[in-house]
């Protein structure tokens, strides 16, 4: 009884082959959410947010993809008419196509749900105040995101009409001259657009700290998706492009280690060599004792010359916090403290040690009187002598 039923023929061909095609479809269903699968075990342990939301997001079109393929697959199983099949057979690509711009879109959308909590969602505190997020950034993401997401499903609409025989070639050149001639015009912006993508997602800095950038410096007051607020110490405030970023090295100089210094004394060329190492100790000893610096330095005698001996410092500020704010206004403000007790801490100590910087005197030493000229000296053909005198 099975047997003669799967022997039925339905619209030309066996029950059983209809089995099959439907087997063939269940198949790709199935390969589609083990795919799925594998990438969730894959990504669970490297702890990417962003690469486990895309996934998430575009797992029903990427199921939905592998459905297709194997439902492309039993309708190759049947003996159908050739313009059935010819039609069935480019739906089908269609589908697919459509499918994986779907899926696309899907993690275009992720993005920009990260990048979106990444500026209203900032919570640093910049000067005893909390940075909100912009709402001109989130306004350009919102056209950024619609932007990408018509370019995402314009490409996929035109891939699919080519894939059932739809000559596109035409349309496509025109809209990619367009499309060169755009970003040729607004090359500039879609740099600093990239730059600001690039900072937003990958965080290398956040408000308040002390980046320097193509020798620019100062502490992050905002980021943007155009352009990135610095204030200076100078309390001038910079507007860097963001494209900056991605053509020059970034050095971000107040992390969790502190804003890191360095300073170079010249000693008298005369100091004895005992009395260097009296200074290389003492420098140690101030940051040391210094309560705005971390308790960490190295110290070096790093060049004899004719005319001083120097020594060089390197150390670091310890990082503001807003608890700070009562008396330390910021970052700048507090390195300025920390620098000036360290100069005066370095000219008492030297000064009580009897080290004598260059270009300086001993304390209680009495300059040289100024020598009067004669009228010997004075004469035109005296040149040499006047000269020594000067």
């Amino acid at each position: 009884m099975m047997i003669s039923v799967l022997q039925d023929s339905v619209l030309g061909n066996p029950v059983a082959l209809w089995l099959l095609a439907v087997a063939a479809a269940g198949s790709g269903w199935l390969a589609g959410r083990l795919v799925v699968a594998v990438l969730r075990a894959v990504l669970r342990p490297a702890r990417r947010p962003l690469a486990q939301d895309a996934l998430a997001r575009s797992a029903p079109g990427l199921r939905l993809a592998t459905l297709l393929v194997g439902l492309q697959g039993g309708l190759s199983l049947l003996d159908l008419p050739p313009h059935v099949a010819q039609f069935l057979e480019q739906g089908v690509r269609f589908a697919q196509v459509m499918a994986l711009a779907w899926a696309l879109t899907a993690a275009v959308d992720a993005l920009h749900a990260r990048l979106a909590t990444g500026c209203a969602g900032r919570t640093d505190k910049v000067g005893g105040s909390r940075a909100a997020g912009s709402a001109a950034d989130l306004r350009r993401l919102s056209v950024l995101r619609l932007m990408v997401r018509a370019l995402v499903w314009a490409a996929g609409l035109a891939t699919a009409l080519g894939t059932v025989g739809v000559q596109m070639s035409a349309v496509l050149g025109a809209i990619g001259l367009v499309g060169l001639a755009l970003a040729l015009a607004a090359q500039g912006l879609l740099a600093n657009l990239m730059g600001g993508l690039q900072v937003l997602v990958q965080r290398p800095f956040r408000p308040g700290q002390h980046i320097e950038v193509a020798g620019l410096s100062g502490l992050v007051q905002h980021v943007g998706l155009h352009s990135t607020t610095l204030r200076d110490a100078q309390d001038r405030v910079l507007r860097l492009p963001n494209h900056l970023f991605t053509r020059h090295v970034l050095a971000c100089d107040d992390g969790p280690e502190g804003l890191h210094q360095w300073l170079r004394l010249r000693l008298a060329p005369g100091t004895p060599a005992h009395k260097v190492e009296q200074g290389l100790a003492i420098l140690r000893d101030i940051v040391t004792d210094q309560p705005l610096l971390l308790k960490r330095c190295r110290t070096g005698f790093e060049r004899i010359d004719a005319s001083h001996l120097e020594l060089c410092l390197w150390f670091a500020v310890a990082p503001w916090s807003a608890d700070e704010g009562d008396h330390l206004a910021d970052a700048h403000d507090k390195r300025s403290r920390a620098l000036t007790q360290i100069h005066l801490a370095i000219l008492r100590r030297f000064e009580a040690a009897g080290i004598v910087l260059a270009g300086t005197q001993p304390i209680g030493a009495q300059p040289a009187a100024p020598r009067s000229l004669s009228v010997e000296e004075l004469r035109p053909e005296a040149p040499e002598v006047m000269r020594q005198a000067a």
